[in-house]
């Protein structure tokens, strides 16, 4: 018997091949995906925390009173403890208080977006305060972002007591804590 010259399409064989070949670059390339899209997580909420320390310093030589951010807990209030991870307030703080008087001091709140990145500060610096001039009251502070389900994957942003924020790559045996 011989095939129909107008027939076409994919026989049998040819889609069983096409299939496996999917089955193994799907194998492969999966868990990179996922190392590459926490890896962008992590720099997102890095890049998100830098700009809100930028624009607490800014804000603070502009109005010539101190800005404090701080970490976030599940009512949105300032918490007293190092777990920036779910997000931060940046606000007015003229007689350094260390949280907001009133709603209308709170400039910025960046509830956090991705909960599977996570955010821990310096134990002994729980919050960022800056000074009319600019500068961090305080030691340094670093906060480390990093992803739990990926080793290695994270970022630190440092603030000096210059009031620099700064950030970087993750120390090289930095284990994330779940």
């Amino acid at each position: 018997m011989r095939p129909d010259p107008r027939q076409t399409g994919l026989s049998i064989i040819e889609l069983i091949v096409a299939l496996a070949i999917i089955a193994i670059v799907l194998t492969f390339g999966v868990p990179s995906l996922g190392r590459l899209l926490a890896t962008a997580e992590v720099r997102a909420q890095a890049s998100a925390l830098s700009v809100a320390l930028a624009a607490a310093r800014m804000r603070a030589v502009e109005r010539q009173h101190p800005v404090g951010l701080c970490p976030l807990d599940r009512d949105g209030e300032c918490m007293p403890a190092a777990d920036w991870s779910r997000g931060w307030m940046v606000f007015d703080d003229p007689r350094s208080m260390g949280r907001p008087r009133s709603p209308a001091a709170v400039f910025e709140v960046r509830h956090d977006a991705t909960p599977q990145v996570r955010a821990s500060s310096t134990a002994g610096r729980r919050s960022v305060v800056f000074r009319r001039d600019g500068t961090s009251a305080g030691s340094n502070v670093t906060v480390t972002l990093c992803h739990p389900g990926y080793p290695g994957v994270g970022r630190q942003v440092v603030v000096s007591n210059v009031g620099r924020a700064r950030s970087g790559p993750l120390p090289r045996d930095w284990q994330c804590r779940d």
